[in-house]
């Protein structure tokens, strides 16, 4: 979506090529971080194997998705170098859907599997788990 504009024609400053820059780099980073936290247990698809291990570090002592996060960071990246704001509301729109869909199969999963372990993060209760469905302190 970000690319169906005339982005040959748009010249991006110097502000706008280090933000770009700026986001790509951290995209990478997050990236990297989480993938290297997961290790063995990274999948493209949404399953959890036999040998799964609820992972809480790197990344993920932070973000409870940071792989998506970095993705969220390229689109922004991208669209700061090469879009029009229309075609960057729609494609983040669309981002936005497809992620969020995909992370509550992702917990739903984490939750079957792992329960009050997942639900809790450094004390908090995850937001959307359980059955207060809030971010409150847990006993």
């Amino acid at each position: 979506i970000l690319w169906q504009g005339r982005f040959w024609e748009m010249t991006p400053g110097p502000a706008r090529l280090a933000g770009g820059a700026a986001l790509f780099a951290l995209a990478a980073l997050i990236s990297w971080t989480a993938t290297r936290a997961l290790g063995a247990q990274f999948r493209v698809d949404a399953a959890i194997g036999a040998e799964h291990e609820l992972v809480r570090e790197g990344p993920y002592r932070l973000v409870r998705h940071p792989i998506y996060t970095s993705l969220l960071c390229v689109l922004a990246g991208t669209a700061i170098l090469v879009a029009r704001w229309y075609l960057t509301l729609a494609a983040l729109a669309v981002f936005l859907t497809g992620t969020a869909i995909r992370m509550k199969i992702e917990d739903a999963l984490l939750e079957a599997r792992f329960g009050e372990r997942f639900r809790v993060r450094n004390g908090r209760r995850l937001r959307g788990t359980g059955n207060n469905g809030g971010d409150e302190r847990y006993p």
